[in-house]
């Protein structure tokens, strides 16, 4: 004999208190739930904002080696700049006033003062701030 043989046939137990939930919204009590409200909002707002990086061309590339060389002979290591670059952690452009620490030619990258460091390859201009 099954073991479930004296319930199986018996009706449903119904509550006296709630009435049945209809079919048609059952279902919804299984649909996604977003736990971080607003998040996707947040990440849709960034992608908007994203720069693309654009290639610089020989001209401009050689005129930036041209400045940071000149920088270098006239000693400016000391002196506040303005290093407008592309920051690939957060695809924008921005731009810094610091001192050069130090020039690395070798990872070809300028460490400045707070400890930064910045690509030649992501630098699209250099200036000494003008006082």
């Amino acid at each position: 004999m099954n073991k479930y043989s004296d319930i199986i046939n018996l009706k449903r137990p119904e509550s006296l208190n709630h009435k049945r939930m209809p079919i048609n919204k059952r279902a919804s009590i299984f649909a996604p739930f977003s736990a971080l409200t607003g998040f996707s909002d947040k990440i849709k707002m960034l992608e908007i904002h994203k720069d693309i990086k654009r290639e610089i061309d020989i001209d401009k590339r050689d005129d930036l080696d041209l400045k940071m060389k000149t920088l270098l002979e006239n000693n400016a290591l000391k002196e506040e700049i303005i290093i407008c670059y592309y920051d690939s952690s957060l695809n924008k452009y921005l731009s810094i006033i610091s001192s050069i620490k130090k020039i690395d030619n070798i990872k070809r990258e300028i460490i400045l003062s707070d400890k930064k460091c910045i690509s030649f390859d992501d630098i699209i201009d250099i200036n000494k701030k003008e006082v």
